[in-house]
């Protein structure tokens, strides 16, 4: 439970001060969200089970969270200019 514990508190820490950048209208790393991404996908994909049950809706809603966050970071590149 620690490491995996310790692990989820910085991950959430990380989260938290991402949603806190796009309160407060600030541009987030979209480069670092993908990384965290690729990296959490290749221990998932190491799993048939989790493949076979959830790796397309996950893939997708991932997809649209970087959409998100890109056109987030677009907008503000529209607001000052």
């Amino acid at each position: 439970a620690g490491k995996n514990e310790a692990d989820a508190n910085v991950l959430r820490d990380w989260l938290l001060d991402l949603l806190g950048n796009l309160l407060k209208g600030e541009k987030v790393n979209v480069r670092r969200v993908k990384e965290l991404i690729v990296f959490r996908l290749q221990g998932l994909c190491s799993s048939s089970d989790w493949v076979k049950d959830y790796s397309t809706i996950s893939v997708r809603r991932w997809n649209a969270i970087v959409d998100f966050l890109c056109r987030a970071n677009e907008s503000l590149n529209k607001d000052t200019d």
